[in-house]
């Protein structure tokens, strides 16, 4: 999928939902993920239409702040009908992988900007290091490179004094860690830290960290 087609979809997101809490994001993902498996079914684009509708109402009565403000239920339904209609037009492989990647904020509720230049915007949850927006030099380790450096990490942990506390970030929102090697890199720090420092054994989750204890690509079960 080209870059300037997940700029599109981004902005006819962010100009329907403006979720503030991580309640809302949650909610706003799970609705939107219904919607595109609406489009998977193979029924005609009326039939879809309607059904989205239908889904955006349902979420829409019980959680109206989520949505952004606008002069009616009909310019919001007009705005809903775009946004399936253009993701209508991508293969079926495109929509399922959206389906995978969700959509979220791209700022934690609890590190919500200040400077309202910067307030949160909701979209694919790609993260921030787009090709227009990063300083990080862009490289996907292999599973072998991963497990690698992790050893490392845990030789060097071994030999330094026992901290008190030891916070652990998570960097899948910012889209810093690799999405398809978030689960072997956070598993393995955790091991490290446990092996390295025989006293920790307790992790504990923070309430607004995305994805929840089990990872973003586990939020549904």
């Amino acid at each position: 999928m080209k870059w300037q087609v997940v700029q599109q979809v981004d902005y006819m997101i962010d100009e329907l939902f403006c979720p503030q809490t991580t309640a809302e994001e949650k909610t706003l993902d799970e609705m939107l993920t219904k919607i595109l498996r609406q489009t998977l079914t193979g029924r005609k684009q009326t039939d879809i239409l309607l059904r989205a509708l239908r889904i955006f109402d349902d979420y829409h009565n019980r959680n109206r702040p989520m949505i952004c403000r606008q002069k009616s239920l009909e310019m919001k339904h007009n705005k809903l009908r775009n946004l399936v209609t253009y993701i209508m037009s991508f293969s079926r492989e495109q929509i399922k992988m959206l389906i995978k990647i969700g959509f979220c904020m791209s700022w934690s509720e609890v590190t919500y900007p200040k400077n309202p230049e910067l307030l949160t915007r909701f979209g694919i949850c790609h993260g921030n290091t787009d090709p227009d927006n990063t300083h990080v030099t862009h490289h996907v380790p292999s599973t072998q490179e991963v497990d690698s450096q992790s050893l490392v990490l845990q030789n060097i942990l071994s030999k330094l004094p026992v901290p008190k506390m030891i916070t652990v970030c998570r960097s899948f929102r910012d889209g810093y860690v690799p999405k398809e090697h978030f689960k072997q890199i956070e598993t393995n720090i955790i091991s490290a830290i446990k092996h390295g420092f025989t006293r920790f054994q307790d992790v504990l989750y923070d309430r607004f960290l995305l994805g929840g204890p089990n990872g973003w690509f586990e939020r549904f079960r």
